[in-house]
């Protein structure tokens, strides 16, 4: 269980959600976020085996495939820090919805769910760490990860460049583990 809470850490990277986020989410839209993102992790973990039976894969060769996911942006993270969304996103925190204000409820699909929360990493690490380690594993982790995004979201103040290198370095450990999944799925197959 310690390496799927590990990997869904990684994957879910509370400090990128922060730095991408800035702080100025709507606490009911980030905790609305954060729940469907932790029920569709088990979700997948959960169908992860009838996932693979569909696409004819092995849970070894899916692991090598989330690995290589987790790795790539590992390296994005290293060498180009946490994106940034643009400030007039829907997403952003409004104390009143006016008529032509559509309120922060609007953003909670795009651009919070998609790209930020729910991301390819969580989403193939869910799959995998499902059919290797169990629902209980992945609905742990989940909880977890997701729940430090939501406290690193809220407790983001200011300071973008150290938002940013703290990102950078939190890169380096997603790229060993990546490279471990990668490693143990080749292995095994």
């Amino acid at each position: 269980m310690s390496t799927a809470l590990l990997i869904l850490l990684v994957a879910a990277n509370p400090i990128a959600v922060a730095a991408e986020l800035r702080g100025r989410v709507d606490r009911r839209v980030l905790a609305a976020g954060l729940a469907a993102t932790a029920l569709l992790a088990v979700v997948l973990a959960a169908a992860s085996e009838a996932l693979l039976d569909v696409l004819s894969v092995t849970a070894p060769t899916f692991r090598v495939a989330a690995g290589a996911v987790l790795l790539t942006v590992a390296a994005k993270w290293v060498a180009l820090g946490p994106r940034r969304l643009p400030p007039e996103d829907a997403l952003l925190s409004r104390d009143d919805a006016d008529d032509g204000d559509p309120g922060p409820w609007s953003g909670l699909v795009v651009p919070l769910l998609i790209p930020v929360l729910v991301s390819p990493q969580l989403v193939m690490a869910s799959i995998a760490l499902g059919a290797d380690e169990g629902v209980g594993a992945v609905a742990v982790g989940a909880v977890v990860a997701l729940g430090l995004s939501g406290v690193a979201t809220l407790l983001h103040r200011g300071r973008p460049a150290l938002w940013s290198i703290g990102v950078r370095f939190t890169g380096l450990p997603t790229a060993a583990l990546a490279l471990g999944m990668i490693v143990d799925g080749v292995k095994t197959v």
